[in-house]
């Protein structure tokens, strides 16, 4: 089979992937402590005055998340900030907030990506809420495969599957003490590799792969890791340049992989000095679903 030589995901935008702050409503087992710890949320006008310079004059993808970001003091005043310089917005939520409270927002969201949590969720309240939202915007819905609740969990996505405009994305979950996936069975992980994609809308591919004999594969998220495919060490990477993250704390990381070792880039109360040219990475693997589908590849 011919080599893959370069990764090109469907975006080319610049995306700031937000940790807006660590405080969560739920405590999942799965979930790294830092992501529910409470101890801090970005500040407000620093937040802001790194977005607008990082952003200025590009084409931008804006993604909110946690720790649970509709819990952010002032969620009201940075979506009509972002929103008002036309960025393409996302957000990441357990969904536990209010319908009320979706709907006198949804206006901001370019896309609403919920997450759903077997320990904590109730199905009818949250399917009402995915019923409402999927048919005023786009959304998403990643479903935590416990693995010893992995029955229950794979009903619950169907369930939710059968809402016309969602597509349901079905989590894999890594122990939080090994890193390492939680022993599936290979059924298991077969049926987490297949994407059930939004039944009124056309297939949306997440990233084209190209190979040396000039041949181009299309592959969604869960196909790359069930494949394997999510391995560069030794290739160009454009992390910094195609995406930036920035961690409750306020320091920022040139992607996910930075952040789990600790190298961390800058500061959002520093001089932005970020990087003009691809760096080869040094990582075994790529594990990060937002990494994946924003940042260029090439070996």
């Amino acid at each position: 089979m011919s080599k893959l030589i370069k990764i090109i995901p469907k975006t080319k935008k610049i995306c700031v992937d937000i940790e807006i702050g660590n405080i969560c409503n739920y405590s999942c087992s799965y979930c790294h402590p830092n992501s529910h710890s409470g101890s801090s949320w970005n500040n407000y006008n620093k937040l802001i005055n790194f977005i607008d310079k990082v952003t200025e004059g590009k084409l931008a993808t804006i993604i909110l998340s946690g720790g649970e970001p509709t819990l952010y003091p002032r969620i009201d005043d940075i979506l009509k900030h972002i929103k008002r310089d036309g960025i393409y917005l996302a957000i990441t939520s357990n969904g536990s907030r209010s319908l009320r409270w979706w709907k006198e927002r949804l206006e901001y969201f370019d896309k609403v990506i919920f997450s759903y949590h077997p320990e904590y969720v109730n199905m009818d309240d949250f399917y009402k809420k995915v019923e409402y939202i999927s048919n005023k915007t786009s959304m998403e819905i990643n479903v935590s495969m416990m693995h010893d609740k992995f029955d229950e969990c794979y009903e619950a996505a169907k369930k939710l599957h059968e809402i016309n405009n969602t597509d349901i994305v079905l989590k894999a979950l890594k122990n939080k003490k090994t890193g390492k996936l939680y022993e599936y069975t290979h059924d298991q992980l077969k049926i987490m590799s297949k994407r059930m994609e939004n039944k009124n809308k056309n297939k949306s591919v997440v990233i084209e792969h190209l190979y040396e004999n000039g041949d181009s594969i299309l592959k969604y998220i869960q196909e790359i890791l069930s494949e394997d495919l999510n391995k560069y060490k030794g290739w160009k990477c454009w992390k910094g340049i195609d995406l930036i993250k920035i961690q409750a704390t306020g320091k920022y990381y040139l992607a996910s992989c930075d952040l789990k070792h600790s190298k961390y880039y800058g500061d959002i109360n520093d001089n932005i000095n970020l990087p003009t040219k691809p760096v080869i990475c040094e990582y075994d693997y790529c594990f990060c679903v937002c990494d994946l589908m924003h940042i260029r590849k090439e070996k």
